[in-house]
């Protein structure tokens, strides 16, 4: 059997390649093409082979910012629910301590009766010991912000698209940090009077 030639023994994709070099219309690469047209003088194929390539970025980046765009509103969108759920977590908690502030009140006044007469004292003694027990420990928690604060401290409440969404947001955590602020130092007798 003869022996091929060097060239044969070449596969087909190197062939090509070699083939191609010298045809840079035919090459893959722009910046071959783009140099071929200026060493030929070919000005039109130039500004055409440039008007690509900048069309393409241009492009690119539209591209890139539509969808930096879209993932923004998807993660404020994503926000607000958080607020939302936290926000109603408030409002089970409101409701709840209405509940055992009127326990406690309801308390007190069985305490304030007792000891203005002591007769019901004495005639219900046993009401009136729990009543003067549980009327000594509110059990008021704090409110949590803990998603706002999130949002707040790394930018993330700056992503829900409506400004007015965002003051009402921060007008019920500045209302609910004055409420906290009453819990924790206890200051339920200035609602009493």
């Amino acid at each position: 059997m003869a022996a091929l030639p060097d060239d044969a023994i070449l596969d087909d994709t190197r062939r090509h390649a070699i083939e191609n070099a010298d045809h840079p219309k035919r090459s893959g690469l722009i910046v071959q093409r783009i140099s071929q047209a200026i060493r030929e003088q070919n000005w039109v194929a130039v500004a055409l082979e440039f008007l690509i390539v900048v069309s393409g970025v241009v492009i690119g980046f539209q591209i890139t910012a539509w969808n930096q765009l879209q993932a923004e509103r998807k993660q404020g969108e994503t926000n607000l629910a958080l607020i939302v759920q936290e926000i109603r977590n408030h409002q089970d908690g409101a409701r709840a301590s209405m509940r055992a502030a009127k326990s406690i009140l309801k308390n007190v006044r069985t305490v304030r009766l007792g000891a203005e007469n002591p007769e019901y004292a004495r005639a219900n003694p046993q009401e009136f010991m729990q009543a003067v027990y549980k009327s000594q420990f509110p059990s008021f928690s704090p409110f949590a912000h803990v998603v706002y604060e999130g949002l707040e401290s790394s930018g993330g409440i700056a992503l829900i698209n409506r400004p007015e969404d965002v003051a009402l947001i921060r007008d019920h955590y500045r209302a609910l940090g004055r409420l906290n602020e009453i819990y924790e130092i206890g200051g339920w007798g200035a609602y009493e009077n």
